[in-house]
């Protein structure tokens, strides 16, 4: 027979789970975390404010104001080298605008402004250095904000989430539908970068809300369903 399992209730006489810290910075809801390094990660939400913080200690180090609306999506960007003593960096994403921040410093290094459609998901491949918006398109873009190539109009309800796989490709969640698509680099023979769409899965019946990396090979949409 397998055990109760313990829930958490007000009447519970000796309940395990304990607040270590309660974070007070927003002033709406918060729908994102990420983790920036070791010591550090930041929360976004609503109220148009990224916070990063102090893990340890729960300290508020910075507010990043520059967003007129809320957020959408939110992603860390490495450094280049792993060994390099750089900025660890953000990118942040709303109706307004997508912007790039140093998270040391707490300024804006860079911003786009004329995107087609609203941001709903951001994923960096750091193999590449590029990283990938997904929105009624899904684009390609490098460091400096420079759109390198971008896939025709998908969807009126866009592209909800984005997960990377092997093989410098991504898997795009477009409504019921998964659309895996592969980058492809500037070579001799191929002067621009490109994305060409690989294959598409159709095994949801309702919308796919999120997408989980497990373990590089395989990869989950939920509603739960795994893919190998």
């Amino acid at each position: 027979m397998l055990p109760a399992l313990q829930t958490i209730g007000e009447d519970q006489s000796q309940n395990p789970y304990t607040e270590l810290l309660v974070l007070k910075g927003h002033h709406d809801i918060v729908r994102f975390l990420v983790q920036l390094d070791d010591h550090r990660f930041a929360s976004a939400g609503d109220d148009g404010i990224i916070v990063v913080w102090n893990v340890q200690t729960g300290e508020k180090l910075l507010e990043l104001r520059g967003h007129t609306q809320k957020l959408t999506a939110i992603i860390a960007f490495p450094p280049l080298d792993s060994r390099e003593e750089g900025s660890q960096l953000i990118l942040t994403a709303s109706a307004d605008r997508t912007v790039f921040w140093d998270c040391d410093t707490g300024r804006q290094i860079q911003r786009v402004s004329c995107l087609q459609s609203t941001v709903k998901c951001l994923t960096v491949l750091r193999r590449l250095d590029v990283w990938l918006s997904g929105g009624n398109d899904l684009g390609v873009w490098n460091r400096k904000l420079d759109l390198l190539c971008k896939t025709d109009h998908l969807s009126e309800t866009g592209i909800s989430a984005l997960v990377e796989i092997p093989r410098d490709c991504v898997v795009a969640a477009v409504g019921k539908e998964l659309i895996i698509f592969r980058l492809l680099a500037p070579t001799e023979d191929l002067q621009e970068w490109d994305i060409i769409e690989v294959k598409r899965l159709l095994d949801h019946q309702d919308n796919i809300l999120s997408l989980v990396n497990i373990n590089g090979k395989l990869f989950l949409g939920s509603p739960f369903i795994f893919y190998f």
